[in-house]
C-alpha cells in the first residue's frame, strides 16, 4: 500500500510540473492566401514577452514550452500593423492554429479591445498643428506621423499603450 500511495504521489507532482504545452501552424497572407515568411508571432503575459517564434519559407512556426495559461498573441512583421489575439489559451500538450494576416481593415469604436472607455485617446495624422502639439503632451492625442494607409487605426489606449 505504501509503494501504490508513493508511485501515486510522484505520478501526480510529475503532472502538476509538466504542464508546458506547444502551439504550431501556419500563417497565410491575407491577400493570396500564400505563406507569409518571417513573420514572428510572440506569446506575451501581462505586456512581457513568454516565448515566440518566426515564420520559415512554408509560413510554419512552433512555439514549445508554454506553460498552460490564458496569453495575449502578437503577430507582426515589417511593413505590416500587428494583429492580436487576446485571451488565448494554451490548454493541450499540442494545439495547431493558423493565422490570416494582417487582419481586414474594420472600424473601430472608441472601446478598448480590453473592454474600457477610459484612457482612450484619438490618433491624428499628418503634419500637426502647435495646437494639436499641446494637446499631445498633455496626453489627450496621440500624434503618429504623415503616411496614411486605408487602414490605420483610428484609437490609442493609454494604459495598454496599443492602437485600433
Amino acid at each position: 500500500m505504501k509503494i501504490i500511495k508513493t508511485l501515486l504521489f510522484v505520478i501526480i507532482t510529475i503532472q502538476t510540473f509538466a504542464q508546458d504545452g506547444s502551439l504550431t501552424g501556419h500563417i497565410s497572407y491575407l491577400e493570396d492566401s500564400c505563406d507569409f515568411n518571417n513573420v514572428t508571432l510572440l506569446i506575451l503575459k501581462e505586456g512581457q514577452i513568454v516565448s515566440g517564434s518566426v515564420t520559415d519559407k512554408y509560413g510554419k512556426y512552433e512555439i514549445k514550452d508554454i506553460p498552460y495559461g490564458k496569453y495575449d498573441l502578437k503577430i507582426f512583421t515589417l511593413g505590416f500593423r500587428d494583429k492580436i489575439v487576446y485571451n488565448y489559451e494554451i490548454k493541450e500538450n499540442s494545439q495547431t492554429e493558423n493565422f490570416i494576416y494582417p487582419d481586414p481593415c474594420k472600424s473601430s469604436k472608441r472601446i478598448c479591445p480590453h473592454g474600457h472607455k477610459d484612457s482612450v485617446i484619438p490618433i491624428l495624422y499628418g503634419y500637426p498643428t502647435v495646437r494639436n502639439m499641446k494637446k499631445a503632451k498633455k496626453g489627450k492625442i496621440k500624434l503618429v506621423g504623415c503616411v496614411v494607409t486605408d487602414c490605420d487605426p483610428k484609437w490609442h489606449c493609454k494604459k495598454h499603450d496599443i492602437d485600433f
